[in-house]
């Protein structure tokens, strides 16, 4: 299945279970957004982005899926997911564990893990930045899992991949 975005790439989906996802990595030129290693005939593998470039990335009628969505798929994943593993960037440019691991950011947690496991209030959470409340899951190829990276790994300079879910 493919499908024109409004910004003119074509991106293959697919369904899996009862959701419409990204078959490949988002790769839609934000204004900071990266390439591998900063090559720019490298983009097509896809783009990483920083938690605030993320959350704007995905086209219309797209979105950031949240940790529950990537959870209810990690059982179901096939090649038609086509996943490319191309680690994670850091804000300078440096990129690492190509080959080894990708890493997607979500939208939410949905378990408050940013909090340490404690249970906060609402009014508590509303005080907290939304980037700082940044979740992502991360694909070991060794393990050929989809693990939860520690929350070291969700600071500002980190640049991760985007998968988009449709509406």
């Amino acid at each position: 299945r493919s499908t024109l975005f409004p910004y003119t790439t074509l991106f293959r989906s697919s369904i899996i279970g009862r959701t419409e996802w990204m078959a490949e990595n988002l790769r839609y030129n934000v204004r900071g957004s990266r390439c591998v290693n900063d090559i720019q005939k490298l983009c097509g593998f896809g783009r990483y982005y920083n938690f605030d470039m993320a959350e704007e990335a995905c086209p219309s009628g797209w979105h950031l899926p949240t940790k529950k969505e990537w959870n209810d798929v990690f059982d179901k994943i096939d090649k038609s997911f086509g996943l490319v593993l191309l680690g994670y960037c850091f804000e300078e440019g440096l990129c690492f564990d190509a080959d080894k691991t990708t890493v997607f950011w979500t939208s939410s947690d949905d378990n408050n893990s940013w909090t340490d496991g404690r249970r906060s209030d609402s009014f508590f959470k509303s005080l907290i930045p939304r980037r700082q409340k940044a979740f992502a899951v991360r694909f070991e190829a060794a393990q050929g899992i989809f693990i939860n990276p520690p929350h070291s790994f969700l600071k500002d300079g980190y640049y991760y991949n985007v998968r988009c879910v449709k509406d």
